[in-house]
């Protein structure tokens, strides 16, 4: 249990920098503030669609790959913003280019893992 909680904090802390990061970066690169919204009009779009599909996904698939596979996407995406960000980057659509898969990874981690921590009739 301490291991859970200890690695969901280290990942959400991790998340919360990125998004800090994202919008930081928007806002240097163009020094509007208004870009910062676009930026997060745009992460929550994904979240819009997916939330009709996330329910049979996670009911049809194992919740362990789910997780596993958001994890990874996650990592793929804060390995881009790295590799970008020591660049000097310029132009502010990687970031979005980034930013909106990243929303997608982290939807379906954010609820999958804690179904492992008890079992389903534990509570009945």
């Amino acid at each position: 249990m301490r291991r859970l909680l200890g690695s969901s904090l280290a990942f959400y802390i991790g998340v919360m920098l990125q998004a800090a990061t994202l919008g930081k970066h928007v806002y240097d690169i163009t020094g509007r503030e208004i870009d910062i919204g676009w930026l997060g009009f745009a992460e929550f779009g994904p979240i819009a669609v997916f939330v009709f599909v996330s329910g049979s996904v996670a009911d049809r698939f194992n919740r362990k790959y789910v997780a596993a596979i958001a994890l990874g996407g996650e990592f793929l995406c804060a390995v881009a913003l790295v590799l970008y960000s020591l660049t000097d980057p310029t132009a502010v659509w990687p970031f979005f280019a980034i930013g909106v898969p990243k929303v997608c990874d982290a939807t379906p981690d954010s609820n999958a893992p804690s179904s492992f921590v008890a079992p389903m009739n534990t509570f009945s």
